[in-house]
């Protein structure tokens, strides 16, 4: 599927063990590594990179950006989805 919408990076991120951020905690194996908290100056560093700004901005057009999205099974709970 390439279309639908989630709340991933506007209600929750996750956090993985060794400090890698990810933009929902379905992510368990660090698929979508927007960086890693022990290395970064903040949060805020990672929330207004051009990732999770394009990962939002795909979510808000109901297009989905990444792979592990593509295929996540909660993503047609969130919106309206075209199973392309």
């Amino acid at each position: 599927m390439k279309n639908g919408k989630c709340f991933a990076l506007r209600n929750s991120i996750g956090i993985l063990i060794d400090g890698t951020i990810v933009p929902c905690n379905l992510d368990v194996d660090g698929n979508i590594n927007l960086g890693n908290i022990f290395k970064v100056v903040s949060l805020d560093e990672v929330l207004n990179s051009y990732k999770v700004e394009n990962i939002i901005d795909g979510f808000k057009n109901n297009i989905l950006k990444e792979n592990l999205c593509k295929r996540c099974g909660f993503i047609c709970r969130f919106g309206k989805n075209d199973k392309e």
